[in-house]
């Protein structure tokens, strides 16, 4: 759904700004910016600084005496996250980029304030099975999920080595702003019967579009899905398809299954990367962002998960069903066919 002024936030932890030197920050924000260079949008990166408990912050503003224990680390931060930026937007040229520093007891409260005024239409979390104390943990995720009203999109990603700076080198893959790609050839699209399926089919358009990557749509059922269900599943995936119309590499297939969630996590290893849209299904949760709790087999996964979820007056799915339909009359209009159906 197009929207020109589609901003994105993205926080990161103040202990992972301190390590900008060693980490590929093209890598880190390949979803967000990939998804802003899709909508025409922008980025802005905040650096999450934790005040001393006993650090009133009530109506104090920058320069006030009140933060004058802390003045050193915001002035280093405002200069790591200058250096983020500066990385970033050199590898998306064609994306706004912007940053800031925010100040706060805990980081759930600073993302409820941030995002409380609509300022933002979407947040950016990035998370690591393998770094807990340089990106985002679970339970503030979690905090951060239940305190926040706009689009939502917590990315799993699949390794540390994903996001460690790569050393120069000449066969490095390049996405089409310039940024690594990190070889993403295929992205899973899970499309599920609820709303967020087209929030998530719109994240794998993006990536798709930035890594010439392939594209699989998949809607998985189960042998006892009720018929209404199942053809719930089937129109997400109609809607789906078309959202993802104008890519050139994309198969979207239904299938019947015996274990949706055991089938589902081993597509997701068979791909680069995985999107889906806010699962219901707690096992799945779970599952897929527990690394340890996955099959023996697979819990060295380098799959990166996107989960996207839609805020609840979305109205993309709405939006693609009234534009499909629009093209469809004038499609009929321009050929010659009648528009009138017969009982």
């Amino acid at each position: 759904m197009a929207n020109a002024s589609y901003k994105i936030l993205v926080p990161i932890p103040e202990e992972t700004a301190a390590k900008h030197g060693d980490i590929n920050v093209s890598r880190l924000l390949r979803t967000p910016c990939s998804i802003a260079a899709d909508r025409d949008g922008s980025v802005t990166i905040t650096m999450v600084l934790n005040a001393p408990s006993d650090l009133p912050l009530t109506g104090v503003r920058a320069g006030d005496e009140e933060l004058a224990p802390i003045e050193n680390l915001i002035s280093t931060g405002q200069a790591q996250i200058a250096s983020i930026v500066d990385d970033v937007s050199n590898s998306y040229p064609s994306v706004s980029v912007h940053g800031t520093v925010v100040v706060g007891h805990l980081s759930e409260n600073v993302m409820e304030h941030l995002t409380a005024d609509d300022q933002y239409d979407g947040l950016y979390i990035p998370r690591s099975e393998d770094t807990e104390t340089t990106l985002w943990d679970r339970s503030v995720i979690e905090e951060m999920v239940d305190a926040t009203s706009c689009a939502i999109y917590v990315e799993n990603i699949g390794t540390e080595l994903e996001f460690q700076r790569p050393e120069d080198d000449e066969t490095t893959d390049l996405g089409k702003n310039g940024s690594s790609s990190q070889s993403v050839a295929t992205i899973l699209l899970a499309v599920g019967t609820g709303a967020h399926s087209v929030l998530g089919a719109e994240a794998a358009r993006a990536l798709a579009r930035e890594c010439d990557a392939k594209v699989n749509a998949l809607h998985l059922y189960s042998t006892a899905t009720d018929q209404d269900v199942k053809a719930s599943g089937e129109d997400a995936l109609s809607v789906c398809e078309y959202v993802l119309s104008d890519i050139p590499n994309v198969t979207c297939t239904s299938r019947e299954v015996d274990h949706v969630v055991d089938d589902l996590l081993r597509e997701i290893e068979q791909h680069d990367v995985a999107v889906m849209g806010a699962p219901t299904k707690q096992p799945l949760v779970e599952r897929v962002f527990k690394t340890g709790e996955r099959e023996k087999d697979t819990m060295d996964s380098s799959v990166s998960v996107v989960m996207a979820r839609q805020p609840s007056d979305a109205m993309n799915t709405v939006y693609y069903r009234w534009k499909r339909a629009i093209e469809r009359t004038v499609d009929e209009e321009s050929s010659g066919s009648p528009t009138g159906g017969v009982n």
